[in-house]
């Protein structure tokens, strides 16, 4: 149906659509001093109209960037939740009833030192739009006060001294908690001393969790507000772009940053033919094309490279995440037997809920934990279910470390033998066994335990030896992956650097219609 729809509705309406709805979903919370009831009309909910400056309890140390003509007042209103202050041209777009975020074009700013350091400081050049947007992507909120005159896109100038990727994904990095192999990818480039910049074509599938990467050399921008020849005219050494999939966007930028100087790796993590990965925008084509036209193709898992050529690099686990002891959560229930376990999506056909009823009914003084965000309709499950609800990536450890064995409770279909399960990895460098159906891309994993019926697989997971959690971490490092892709267009990672990105939890808030309005709660 989507796909039919698609084919009738005019591309430039469709993609209209998606960048409206990407904006409304706004992660920005900005308190609008003395702008009117009319902003509360033409803003996202994480907007709100204040009368006044923010009541603060203390004073804070600031520092002054850009054009601040009132630098003195502005200063009295930093601290509290506020860590800074804006002062900026607007403009106001919408798709028919969509809300959108509104184009922000920062003059000056007052904000506060904390703030400012955490966010790696003020670039020489362009710097007030560039603190402006490090403050929106590490979730700091701000006060805003608007300018006359109708803002223009906003244009970073400030040169990228460090080589230069750019990784075009479907999602935003802080989609399911901040794990997806783009975001791991990303976070692990960036922490060896590369520059990223993180494109995404729409927004976040799951719910908003509030993750937070706080790097000076990473930026996240989504593909609407991307322009590619803004990015070649800061970076000097331009050195990769990875495409996640052939979204023909997507493709589009990535063949005007290849005619630039950059390379262009394709890395193939769905089968995206199916329907329900590659919804509506999937054109083999497009895909057959950038396929072709790409400086190397890499995939997660074999079925997926299809007769094509390219390298298998699978999934991995983050050393900085897991590399460490976390200390127990206070939400797993207490069980009798071993506690068995399973994180990540909830969604579509693949995933096998009666596989799980099973590994319950089998263990039943076992409790079998669920991480992840649950769908509408739950089917019945056993008491000694447990379904926490989505996660952080960053908190995972402390979950993982506590099972005995982690599920990979997957139907065994075309979809499933071509995916390479994040999870599989992050539950061995946990020290814990898998237990999983037989799917292409796990078997011969050490420490996986495959069998036609799940249950089977958990006891050969209870019956193993222990994991080797040093080994797992090595072998299945993101280090070592990152560096396979950069071979494949004749660059190397640098190990010797090790400058990793902050991960924080600062959700938005999203106020009611009441809380937003002069004169409201505040």
């Amino acid at each position: 149906m989507r796909r039919t729809i698609a084919r009738v509705l005019p591309r430039s309406i469709i993609a209209r659509y998606r960048i409206a709805r990407y904006r409304a979903r706004s992660r920005t919370n900005i308190d609008v001093v003395g702008g009117g009831r009319a902003w509360v009309r033409k803003t996202p909910d994480t907007f709100r109209v204040v009368a006044g400056p923010n009541d603060r309890s203390e004073t804070v140390e600031v520092e002054v960037i850009g054009d601040v003509p009132d630098a003195a007042m502005m200063s009295s209103w930093v601290g509290g939740p506020v860590a800074a202050v804006v002062r900026a041209r607007v403009a106001f777009r919408r798709f028919g009833p969509i809300v959108e975020e509104p184009i922000v074009e920062p003059l000056g700013l007052v904000v506060a030192s904390d703030a400012l350091a955490e966010v790696g400081g003020a670039p020489a050049e362009s710097p007030a739009v560039a603190v402006y947007e490090r403050l929106r992507d590490a979730g700091h909120r701000m006060a805003l006060v608007p300018m006359a005159g109708r803002a223009s896109r906003p244009v970073r100038r400030d040169p990228i001294d460090r080589p230069s990727v750019v990784v075009l994904s479907l999602v935003e990095m802080h989609d399911v908690g901040g794990g997806g192999r783009g975001a791991r990818i990303a976070l692990e480039l960036v922490r060896r001393g590369h520059h990223v910049t993180f494109v995404s074509a729409h927004g976040a599938v799951g719910a908003d969790l509030g993750v937070r990467f706080i790097h000076p050399d990473l930026e996240q921008r989504p593909l609407w507000d991307f322009d590619p020849s803004e990015l070649v005219a800061r970076a000097a050494d331009r050195a990769l772009v990875l495409v996640e999939a052939p979204d023909p966007d997507l493709v589009a930028v990535a063949a005007r940053l290849g005619g630039s100087g950059y390379r262009v790796v394709y890395d193939i993590i769905d089968r995206w033919s199916d329907p329900a990965l590659g919804w509506d925008w999937y054109d083999p084509t497009v895909e057959e094309a950038l396929i072709a036209s790409a400086d190397a193709v890499v995939a997660t898992a074999p079925d997926l490279l299809s007769g094509s050529a390219g390298l298998v690099v699978p999934n991995a686990v983050d050393e900085v995440v897991f590399g460490g002891d976390a200390e127990p959560p206070s939400d797993l229930p207490a069980s009798k037997g071993p506690l068995i376990g399973y994180h990540g999506s909830l969604y579509g056909s693949w995933f096998d809920w009666d596989a799980l009823r099973r590994v319950a009914a089998a263990f039943d003084e076992s409790q079998v934990v669920v991480i992840g965000e649950p769908p509408e309709r739950l089917p019945h499950l056993p008491d000694n279910v447990h379904l926490l609800g989505a996660r952080a990536h960053a908190e995972l450890p402390s979950y993982l470390q506590r099972l005995a064995v982690g599920l990979v409770p997957f139907v065994v279909s075309d979809v499933s033998h071509a995916v390479s399960p994040l999870k599989v990895f992050e539950y061995l460098a946990s020290g814990v066994p898998v237990a999983a159906p037989p799917l292409r891309a796990v078997e011969g994993i050490a420490g996986v335990h495959v069998a036609a019926d799940l249950v089977d697989a958990v006891r050969a997971a209870l019956d193993a030896p222990p994991i080797d959690r040093e080994a797992a971490l090595r072998d299945h490092s993101w280090s070592r992956r990152c560096g396979t892709i950069l071979a494949q267009v004749d660059r190397e990672l640098d190990l010797a650097l090790d400058h990793p990105a902050a991960i924080i939890l600062r959700p938005p808030v999203h106020w009611s219609a009441h809380e937003r309005s002069p004169g409201g709660r505040r």
